[in-house]
């Protein structure tokens, strides 16, 4: 049974809860709203119209062609699990970026239960990065085919701190994990399988705790 927003913001602790499908016309069909930019344009005016709380991506595919970003804002992208929700990314650079402002990093923000796939061999940014956030949990979390041109699975930096991995697999990228300029990183049960260039890569990090679950 598919969960509903009000049972998301029970489960998850906070009141309020936007679904793509349902409240911004995404298809999750593996085509999209639009033939060109599938359903990029409802998530990001999701993501605009949301200042905190939960943006739900119901069981599906959903086609992005640009850049996802979540800039200051205490946002929580969930999905119904990485074999059941994923997003599905074609365009250049990264797929999706949590940023903090100037001066302002980006607290409390993260993503679970999603799977993120890139193009295979035409990939040239990462699939997921934190810029300059605090207190990000990425959770239940599968990064994967962003490889050929310098893809990257998951990246962190520009002081990127307080971060909360489990149950994350980095697979089929580049490189899986770039780690610069961060500090204070627990990472439970965090896969890096079958990178063509490089597990991970750690510049400058302070304190990563990387260990298996009991």
């Amino acid at each position: 049974m598919r969960p509903t927003t009000a049972a998301l913001a029970s489960h998850l602790g906070t009141p309020h809860v936007v679904d793509v499908v349902n409240d911004f016309g995404a298809k999750g069909d593996g085509v999209g709203a639009d033939p060109i930019t599938g359903d990029t344009v409802p998530i990001q005016n999701a993501i605009a119209s949301t200042p905190k709380g939960i943006i739900f991506f119901p069981s599906g595919t959903y086609r992005v062609t640009s850049t996802l970003v979540i800039e200051d804002k205490p946002i929580i992208l969930a999905g119904e699990g990485t074999f059941a929700s994923e997003i599905r990314y074609e365009g250049g650079g990264d797929a999706i970026v949590f940023k903090g402002v100037t001066g302002t990093k980006v607290a409390g923000a993260g993503i679970r239960d999603l799977a993120i796939l890139g193009m295979g061999t035409t990939s040239t940014g990462a699939g997921l990065t934190l810029d300059h956030t605090i207190f990000t949990a990425v959770e239940r979390v599968l990064v994967r085919f962003f490889q050929g041109l310098g893809g990257v699975g998951l990246r962190m930096i520009n002081e990127a701190q307080d971060v909360y991995l489990a149950h994350v697999l980095l697979a089929e990228c580049d490189v899986g994990l770039i780690v610069n300029n961060t500090f204070q990183v627990t990472a439970v049960d965090l896969m890096v399988n079958q990178n063509t260039t490089g597990g991970a890569r750690f510049e400058s990090v302070g304190n990563f705790r990387w260990v298996r679950a009991q």
